[in-house]
């Protein structure tokens, strides 16, 4: 039990020690949207950053991520009706049959990962901007 309460005074004035931390993240996150805002309206745009019909920044990488997204889900589908070539011809030899499960697992494994990067990457430009 002494333990217990040693380990949440601890957790507690690490907790108290951290606080100025956090609040100053929260001074850079609005230092941050004013120096944006300063720029936009010095290149002559709106809180938005777009000039004169251009699409701001953050739309620009949002296109990119979808085509590198859509070019890695090309890919994965691909590597995916290859492995089921593989495993089709494979009559039986369980080595070939081992790569090709093993080449579906990967290319499944890096649908995830470009799903999730995806997701990742746009929520943090969402919440930088």
């Amino acid at each position: 039990m002494q333990k217990l309460k040693k380990l949440l005074l601890i957790g507690f004035m690490a907790g108290l020690t951290m606080l100025p931390v956090f609040a100053g993240v929260t001074n850079v996150a609005s230092a941050a949207a004013n120096a944006k805002q300063e720029i936009c309206e010095g290149l002559g745009g709106s809180g938005s950053c777009t000039v004169s019909g251009q699409p701001s920044i953050n739309a620009t990488i949002k296109k990119i991520i979808d085509i590198f997204s859509a070019i890695a889900g090309i890919a994965a589908v691909i590597m995916i009706i290859v492995a089921g070539f593989r495993f089709i011809t494979a009559n039986g030899d369980s080595g070939t049959v081992s790569s090709a499960r093993k080449t579906v697992m990967y290319a499944v494994v890096g649908l995830i990962v470009v799903a999730l990067s995806q997701t990742l990457v746009k929520f943090v430009i969402d919440k930088i901007t």
